[in-house]
Formats: C-alpha cells, structure tokens, sequence
C-alpha cells in the first residue's frame, strides 16, 4: 500500500479536476486546450475566449 504526502494529494486532486473539466469541457463541444482550461479554472481571463465558453468551463 501506498501512502502520498498531504501535498501529493492535493496536487493529485487539483490535476484530476482539471483534466475532467478539460474532457468534459471537449465533450460540450469547446475548442479549448488543457492550458486554457487550467487558467479559467484559476480565475485567469483568456483573450480570444468569449465569455460563454468561461462560464460553461466554470459551471462545469
């Protein structure tokens, strides 16, 4: 049996939320990279991204 760090687990987590937020995200029909997907999730704006497909990403 394996036993991670705290740190290890919340690096874990947030990666995974990410990914399927991505995944989910491509799903939906979005053309966004995981890059893109991280920031918005993080609160950063992204030029060139309308305000829908921010809010769809943080609904998600």
């Amino acid at each position: 049996m394996y036993n991670m760090m705290v740190d290890d687990n919340i690096f874990f987590a947030k990666r995974n939320i990410v990914d399927l937020i991505f995944k989910s995200a491509l799903l939906e029909g979005l053309e966004v990279t995981f890059s893109d997907t991280y920031s918005v999730v993080n609160g950063v704006v992204i030029n060139g991204m309308s305000f829908e497909d921010a809010q769809i990403i943080n609904n998600l």
